[in-house]
């Protein structure tokens, strides 16, 4: 990439960085995919209150005898 800059060849460096920017581009888009379903599987859904146990009663609170 260097020489093709320092030596004037155009085409091969235009062609040199649309292959960097089209790696680095995949390489992000799946990190932000993994990303995603990472979050969405943190995320609580409905039924994850079925596996949680109930709340205790409340305390009552009473005079002493």
């Amino acid at each position: 990439m260097f020489y093709a800059v320092y030596s004037t060849q155009a085409t091969v460096a235009v062609a040199g960085f649309t292959f960097i920017a089209g790696i680095g581009g995949a390489y992000m888009g799946v990190g932000h995919m993994d990303l995603r379903q990472l979050l969405a599987a943190l995320k609580p859904t409905q039924d994850y209150g079925a596996v949680m146990p109930p709340d205790p009663p409340p305390i009552e609170m009473r005079d002493a005898q």
